[in-house]
């Protein structure tokens, strides 16, 4: 998902050993589950950054380096694009100390203003990073196989030609690769009461809180003794909806990505972790679900993601 697809492009290491291991996450040191985009309790409606006035440093809080002081000491200008709205998230802070955030509204804009910065004369290398989050949004709310975000993927691809690759000065055209990537994918899912855990008490009493993780793969944290009533009752209510497997066992088994797991990855991810199939997923939120794209989870359509590049050369 993004918070972990990002952080791993950001750093260059697995979410096994980064941390960041879903949308929502336990964060023991805090005693809370945490949003990692707005850097909130998970359960809160408001401004973003509570965590703050709790200790919480989104610049120090990873137990890994980002890769914007590693660009700066390689003399490297980097600079990233990101809609006025999450250009000063906590996640955007986590992600790019030593790196020059420029903020824009529409693809319009933001595409003019990246091709004047490319077309700056060179005195060093020079990342620019765009992150675009319309066509996901509207994924979320539609469907990726909706006309609403295959019209806002044309809408910025369009602008993206039209405004940067064809206007880019013959100076520097030959010195820049372009590279269009996704942070993930998006699978319909269906809105369905069934899904919903306020539906089942029976199951959610079985738990010491509510799951963490995504929808689409939620951490559960057991109470005593409940892991067999647990496994049992979500086979019986949704027959080959889940797979329910320890967490430690996914973790070793390299799900979570290579390397030596970091100091909370294992408190983070729980007792058990939920794989979901087909179009399955579990609501936990106190409110009402109004997501039909979603994506965590393990299928190809939520995890393979196109890679794109471009020299003009």
């Amino acid at each position: 998902t993004t918070s972990a697809a990002l952080t791993t492009l950001w750093t260059g290491r697995s979410p096994a050993e980064h941390g960041i291991l879903g949308y929502e996450i336990f964060l023991k040191e805090y005693g809370l589950i945490a949003n990692m985009i707005t850097h909130a309790p998970a359960v809160f409606e408001g401004r973003p950054g509570l965590l703050y006035s709790a200790g919480f440093d989104p610049e120090h809080f990873l137990p890994v380096e980002t890769i914007g002081p590693h660009f700066q000491r390689a003399n490297v200008d980097v600079h990233t694009f990101l809609h006025y709205g999450i250009s000063g998230s906590g996640l955007s802070r986590m992600h790019y100390p030593a790196v020059e955030t420029h903020s824009f509204a529409h693809p319009s804009d933001l595409w003019i203003a990246v091709r004047a910065l490319a077309n700056q004369p060179l005195d060093s290398k020079r990342l620019i990073w765009v992150y675009y989050g319309g066509v996901d949004g509207l994924s979320h709310r539609h469907g990726p196989d909706s006309e609403h975000a295959q019209a806002e993927f044309h809408d910025f691809t369009d602008t993206m030609v039209s405004e940067f690759l064809e206007k880019l000065g013959s100076a520097v055209a030959p010195e820049t690769m372009v590279v269009l990537l996704a942070d993930h994918g998006q699978l319909t899912t269906p809105k369905d009461p069934h899904y919903e855990l306020r539906n089942h008490p029976d199951l959610a009493r079985r738990l010491h809180m509510m799951p963490t993780g995504e929808n689409r793969l939620p951490y559960l944290y057991v109470q005593p003794g409940q892991t067999g009533a647990i496994e049992e009752y979500l086979q019986r209510t949704w027959p080959g909806a889940y797979s329910v497997l320890p967490s430690s066992h996914v973790l070793e088994a390299g799900l979570f990505g290579p390397g030596t797991p970091g100091p909370n990855t294992r408190d983070r991810l729980g007792d058990l972790t939920v794989i979901t199939h087909q179009d399955a997923y579990l609501w936990w939120a106190a409110k009402e679900n109004p997501l039909i794209g979603r994506h965590g989870g393990v299928s190809a359509e939520e995890m393979l993601v196109p890679l794109v590049a471009l020299r003009f050369d």
